[in-house]
């Protein structure tokens, strides 16, 4: 049995195994550029350069030596990180120019510019910066100064001056609903030629205004934020060009029946693309933009519950359109290439990585647990990884790629590959120091199902299911680090089960689809798991003590589990649950349920508001109550609701807790509570 104490302190000063692995690749001309800290208990992100030639690696910047590294990070920057689920720390992003010569980021609110030719760096007085992106010729820099955009000479960076008007709106950086529900942080993009500047504007008059306040310090003012409940009003964006030679010029579509960027750019130096979506997401639409003043419909496509849309689905170049699509006719996601299927059936494609004239590279796989990096080149596709592995694309360019591969039984290994040479990069995480003991289950095409055992047990043994359940999420992969926490808990005397369900990534569109309007079907697929694992592994399970464990989507999976089959499920640990669905995002919910003014049964029906059970399991609600993504009210009214029931449970608020529990202190106390209450209502 691992050590309790041991495990969790290695697991949350670490980052969760995450802090000194390399990462934020740019392949540029001179060298690879990427971040990455001095160690595992390291959270602070270097800049770095790898010289492909020699294979040496240097740090171009540390923050840890820099003044500016004390100061408080500004907001804007505090809500993109929470939308990243950026728990890094130093520099979290950065912007190369194409010969590597100049690199920009922002240091806690401060703009840096290196110089990487003569080692010198300079940073002007400026305040408050959010994400400053360089053309690719380094003349230039853009970034955002407190909601307006910025325009910053490289060579002479005090002599920065406002592009975007003083309107009321907040220009440049992505909204809301855009960075958590489609993927898409960037809010400007430069033109080819450096000379031009597309940015988007957001106003948010509209949307509702709520409040979230620190109960800890009752003295303290709460912070007041906009959210898109909902059935509520949403953000209205757009986007304008500006350049140094003309006026600004507006890009404008029907954005009342089509309020989604799902993401946009420039096909060339005259021309701009951009992916909208309507509001139910049932019909996307991929727009070209002519800047001498014609505009057109390059595509159009509908489904009748939602098309997947987001930046790494769609690539647009002079001559050709990419889009990952679901081919309903064949069940299956596939590269289209100016409308056409590509990619075969049998793959299920992931995301589109890097495209050129000339070719494409892709991921894809035909076993859901892994992933593998294609390539496509005058229509003929090439595979470029095997094994039963997951290998992922960090970085390409015309002539190399970079890339990270794990198993079930290995550690990651990051690559960069060209036709002259191959260069391990040294990772610098701790392995987690847990051997596994993983089952994996008979596997269909709908099927994902892993047990995590101890390593000497005397059966049988009680279960924790600790799964995500919720659409577009995937558990079960081979990445044996991945398992570490699963492991650590069946290593105190469990049988930990993960399964990815209904909804989840990877299979064919029909198994993501059919969640559709129905988040329940999640938990019976963990019952139909339950029972496989049972099936399988006979004598291991006893059923008679089977708890779930979640966070968010989980969250609300496990608290749905106690409540409609507390007879099964007889503790649950409920983590930032969506308890009724009208409280959440309308982009997410919308897509999935449909818009609550036209869907009144629907969301009765997935709401745990609405559940009257007469008796529930042993349940543990945990909720941070500085979450800005599933709000505490929450949890807050779950509660309040099986007060009014009569039903006993737990609750336990997190002061000053987003809602991805960064704090090293937070994630080591909270499972350990966690364990004590497994141990306490499966056990005794």
């Amino acid at each position: 049995m691992s050590s309790d104490s041991n495990f969790l302190n290695q697991y949350a000063a670490s980052g969760r195994f995450r802090n000194g692995a390399p990462r934020s690749f740019s392949i540029t001309d001179s060298g690879v550029y990427f971040l990455q800290s001095d160690g595992p208990f390291d959270p602070v992100l270097q800049l770095k350069r790898l010289d492909p030639a020699t294979s040496e690696i240097e740090s171009l910047f540390d923050p840890k030596t820099s003044l500016v590294a004390h100061q408080d990070i500004p907001e804007a920057e505090k809500a993109r990180r929470e939308r990243l689920r950026e728990a890094g720390q130093g520099i979290t992003a950065y912007s190369a120019s194409t010969d590597g010569r100049y690199i920009t980021f922002a240091l806690n609110g401060s703009l840096v510019v290196v110089d990487a030719l003569t080692q010198t760096n300079h940073i002007p007085s400026y305040q408050g910066v959010v994400d400053p992106r360089i053309t690719s010729d380094g003349r230039t820099i853009a970034c955002v100064i407190e909601d307006a955009v910025w325009i910053i000479p490289t060579l002479s960076p005090d002599l920065g001056y406002q592009i975007s008007p003083i309107d009321g709106n907040k220009w440049g950086i992505s909204d809301f609903l855009s960075a958590e529900e489609f993927g898409r942080s960037q809010g400007i993009w430069w033109s080819p030629n450096g000379e031009q500047l597309l940015a988007q504007f957001t106003n948010d008059d509209q949307v509702s205004e709520i409040h979230l306040g620190n109960p800890a310090e009752p003295t303290a003012g709460a912070k007041t934020i906009k959210y898109p409940f909902a059935g509520t009003n949403n953000p209205k964006i757009g986007l304008r060009v500006f350049s140094a030679k003309d006026v600004s010029q507006s890009i404008t579509w029907d954005t009342e029946n089509f309020p989604y960027l799902s993401t946009a750019g420039w096909v060339s130096n005259s021309a701009i693309y951009a992916v909208v979506l309507s509001r139910s997401q049932q019909e996307l639409h991929v727009l070209n933009f002519d800047l001498q003043g014609s505009a057109s419909v390059a595509e159009i496509l509908t489904s009748p519950t939602w098309v997947e849309s987001n930046p790494q689905l769609h690539a647009v170049t002079e001559t050709s359109r990419l889009n990952v699509l679901d081919d309903f006719s064949n069940n299956a996601r596939r590269l289209f290439k100016n409308g056409v299927a590509i990619s075969s059936p049998e793959l299920y494609v992931r995301r589109i990585c890097y495209s050129n004239e000339n070719f494409v590279i892709f991921e894809a796989t035909s076993d859901s647990a892994c992933n593998q990096v294609f390539k496509l080149d005058s229509d003929e596709i090439t595979q470029l990884t095997h094994g039963e592995n997951y290998s992922t694309v960090l970085a390409a360019s015309e002539s190399a790629l970079l890339t990270s591969t794990t198993s079930f039984d290995s550690e990651p290994k990051y690559q960069f590959v060209t036709e002259a040479a191959t260069v391990n990069i040294p990772d610098f995480s701790l392995a987690p120091r847990i051997p596994l003991n993983l089952k994996k289950l008979s596997q269909t095409k709908q099927n994902r199902v892993v047990v995590l055992l101890p390593e000497k047990f005397k059966g049988p043994l009680p279960v924790i299911m600790a799964p995500y359940g919720g659409p577009h999420a995937q558990l079960v992969t081979a990445s044996s680090r991945k398992y570490a926490l699963d492991q650590w808990f069946a290593d105190q005397g469990f049988a930990v089960i993960v399964a990815d369900g209904p909804g989840s990534i990877g299979v064919n569109p029909e198994w993501e689809h059919t969640i559709y309007k129905d988040f329940a079907k999640s938990l019976e697929f963990q019952l139909s798991a339950l029972a496989q694992a049972d099936a399988e592994l006979p004598g291991t399970l006893d059923l008679n003590r089977v708890g779930i464990r979640g966070w968010s989507f989980g969250g609300y999976l496990a608290a749905l589990a106690t409540m409609v089959r507390p007879d099964i499920f007889k503790a649950a640990v409920a983590g930032a649950p969506v308890t009724s669905w009208e409280l959440y995002d309308s982009a997410y919910t919308e897509r999935y349920l449909g818009n609550p003014k036209d869907e009144i049964e629907t969301y009765q029906k997935n709401s745990l508001l609405t559940l009257t059970p007469k008796q529930i399991g042993k349940l543990l609600i945990v909720h941070g109550l500085a979450d800005d993504n599933v709000l505490s009210a929450h949890s807050l009214q779950l509660s309040t609701h099986l007060i009014n029931l009569g039903l006993v449970h737990q609750f336990l608020p997190l002061s000053n807790v987003t809602h991805m529990t960064p704090q090293h202190s937070v994630t080591s106390t909270l499972l350990t509570m966690e364990l004590d209450f497994f141990n306490q209502h499966l056990k005794n």
